[in-house]
C-alpha cells in the first residue's frame, strides 16, 4: 500500500494523518519531502499513524531525522495512535522513549500546550 498523507493546520501546528506503509524507498522519500515543506511553515507537527500498518528501518530513520530537525528549530514531533506493529517496532528499537507516543490525536495536540516546569 502506498503512503498517503493528509495535513491540516491546527493553530500553530500541523496534524498529518498518514495511511499506508512508511518504508525505505519511495514512501520514505515522499514523507521526507512533505515533512520538509511543512517544517518551513511550523516547528510543531503531529503525525497521526492510525492507518500506518508497517514501518521499516528506512521509515524510522525519516521519523528520527524529522524529530531532530524540529527540535533544532525549537519545536517537536508528536506521534499518536500507533498500530500494534508500529508500536512494537518503536519498542524493540528503544524509540518509544524518544517519541513518547500519544493514545489520541487530541492528546498529542494538547501536549504542545503543556509547559515544562521552570527551574528556580
Amino acid at each position: 500500500m502506498q503512503l498517503t498523507l493528509q495535513s491540516e493546520k491546527t493553530g500553530d501546528m500541523v496534524v498529518v494523518r498518514c495511511s499506508g506503509r512508511i518504508v525505505r524507498g519511495e514512501e520514505a522519500q515522499f514523507l521526507q519531502r512533505e515533512m520538509e515543506k511543512l517544517t518551513e511553515r511550523t516547528n510543531k507537527i503531529v503525525l497521526q499513524l492510525a492507518e500506518v500498518n508497517y514501518v521499516d528501518s528506512g521509515g524510522l530513520g525519516v521519523l528520527v531525522r524529522l524529530r531532530g530537525v524540529l527540535r533544532e528549530a525549537k519545536g517537536e514531533l508528536k506521534v499518536c495512535q500507533l498500530q500494534p506493529f508500529v508500536r512494537e517496532v518503536l519498542r524493540v528499537t528503544n524509540m518509544l522513549i524518544v517519541f513518547h507516543p500519544y493514545a489520541s490525536e487530541k492528546d498529542a495536540i494538547d501536549a504542545f500546550s503543556v509547559q515544562p516546569p521552570t527551574e528556580h
